[in-house]
C-alpha cells in the first residue's frame, strides 16, 4: 500500500509540475505577485477573454477606459453595455491593429492577438490606448491651421484690391480708385453679413468667409444656401470649425481637380430644429464611388498628390472623429459630385464642450 501511495504521490506531482511549468508554490507566489503588479501598473488598457467571449482578466485602465462594472471578469463581453463592434472586438478571434474607436467620449486605439495552443484559439488579448488628448490637440491644431489659412486668403485677396487702388491714383484717377474701393468694400461687406446672419457664430462664419476667399484663389466659388441658418451655442464652435472646416477643404480640392469649362462650385448649409443640427457640404467634384466612400474617412487616406503637404489623409478622418464624439452621424451621396451631410443630436452637442 504504502508503495502505491508513494506512486500515486509522485504520478501527481509529476502532473502539477507540468502543469505548473515546474514552479514551485513560493516561485509561483512570486510570479502572481509580478504579474499583478504588472497587470495594474501599465499605462494601457488590458483585456483578456476566453474562446467563449468570456472576461478573464481586466486590468485598472482598461475599467476606466471602458468604464465596466466591478463585476466584470467572468461575464461575456457583448453583457458589458459596450459598443457591439467594440464588444466584437475584444471577443473576436482576429488580429487587429490600432483599431480607432469612440466610447464614452474618448478615442481608443484598439489591438487584439488571439493566443492560441496546439493550434487552437484560447484567448483574445486586447490592448486600449487612450488618444483623446492627442487626437484634440491634432484636431485643434487642424482647426488653427484652417482658419490661418482662410486668413491668409483674405489678406491676399485684399492685398490685390489695395494694389489695384494704388495704381488707379498712381494713374491719376482717384475718382475710379474711391469708386472701385467703395464698391468693393460693399460687396465684400453684404457677402459678409449674409454669412454671419446664417451662420451666427462668429468664429464659423469667419472660417466661411475666409474659406470663400481661398475657392477664388483656386478659380472656385464657395456659397452658403440662401436658407441656411445655424444659431450660436447649439454646438461647440470648434468642433463645427472642424467639421465644416475640412468638409470644405476636401469639397475645394475635389472641385479645383476638375478640368478646364467644368462647374467648379462648393455649396455649404446647415440647419437646425430642437432635436438635431444638420450641416451639408456639396460639390460639383466627381463624387465618391461605393467603394470608396468608407475608406475615406481612415487616416491616411487621400487622393492628393504625394507631393502634398504634409498631414495629408487626416481631414475627413477628424471629422469622422469629431461626429463620432458628439453622437452624431455622416453620409455621403451617391456621384456624380459630392454631398457629405453630418447630423448631430441637439442635447449631446450642447454638451459636448466649450469651443474646443
Amino acid at each position: 500500500a504504502a508503495g502505491v501511495a508513494t506512486l500515486g504521490a509522485a504520478v501527481v506531482g509529476q502532473r502539477v509540475r507540468r502543469q505548473t511549468l515546474g514552479l514551485n508554490a513560493t516561485e509561483l507566489r512570486r510570479l502572481h505577485d509580478h504579474h499583478e503588479a504588472v497587470l495594474h501598473a501599465v499605462r494601457e488598457g488590458l483585456v483578456i477573454t476566453d474562446e467563449k467571449g468570456r472576461v478573464q482578466v481586466v486590468n485598472d485602465e482598461a475599467r476606466r477606459l471602458l468604464d465596466l462594472p466591478p463585476d466584470a471578469v467572468g461575464r461575456e463581453a457583448s453583457d458589458l453595455g459596450l459598443a457591439p463592434d467594440l464588444a466584437a472586438l475584444l471577443a473576436g478571434r482576429e488580429q487587429h491593429v490600432d483599431v480607432p474607436h469612440a466610447s464614452g467620449g474618448r478615442v481608443l486605439l484598439v489591438s487584439s492577438d488571439v493566443v492560441q495552443r496546439q493550434g487552437r484559439a484560447v484567448a483574445t488579448l486586447t490592448t486600449l490606448r487612450d488618444r483623446t488628448e492627442l487626437e484634440a490637440l491634432t484636431g485643434r491644431l487642424n482647426t488653427t491651421q484652417s482658419l490661418a489659412d482662410a486668413l491668409h486668403a483674405q489678406a491676399h485677396e485684399a492685398a490685390n484690391r489695395l494694389h489695384t487702388v494704388v495704381t488707379l491714383i498712381e494713374l491719376g484717377r482717384p475718382d475710379d480708385a474711391v469708386a472701385f474701393a467703395t464698391d468693393e468694400l460693399r460687396a465684400s461687406q453684404r457677402h459678409g453679413e449674409a454669412i454671419a446672419a446664417a451662420l451666427e457664430d462668429p468664429a464659423v462664419a469667419a472660417l466661411v468667409i475666409g474659406k470663400s476667399s481661398q475657392a477664388a484663389e483656386r478659380g472656385a466659388t464657395l456659397d452658403v444656401d440662401p436658407d441656411a441658418h445655424l444659431p450660436a451655442g447649439l454646438l461647440p464652435s470648434g468642433a463645427v470649425v472642424t467639421i465644416l472646416g475640412n468638409l470644405i477643404d476636401n469639397a475645394l480640392d475635389a472641385v479645383a481637380g476638375q478640368p478646364g469649362g467644368s462647374e467648379k462650385a462648393v455649396l455649404v448649409d446647415a440647419q437646425a430644429s430642437d432635436s438635431v443640427v444638420t450641416l451639408t457640404v456639396a460639390d460639383t467634384g466627381p463624387g465618391l464611388p461605393a467603394p470608396d466612400r468608407e475608406r475615406a474617412f481612415e487616416r491616411g487616406t487621400t487622393s492628393k498628390p504625394a507631393s502634398g503637404p504634409a498631414g495629408r489623409g487626416i481631414g475627413l478622418a477628424l471629422v469622422r472623429q469629431t461626429v463620432d464624439l458628439l453622437g452624431g452621424r455622416i453620409e455621403v451621396s451617391e456621384p456624380p459630385g459630392a454631398t457629405f451631410t453630418v447630423t448631430l443630436p441637439v442635447a449631446v452637442a450642447s454638451e459636448g464642450g466649450g469651443d474646443g
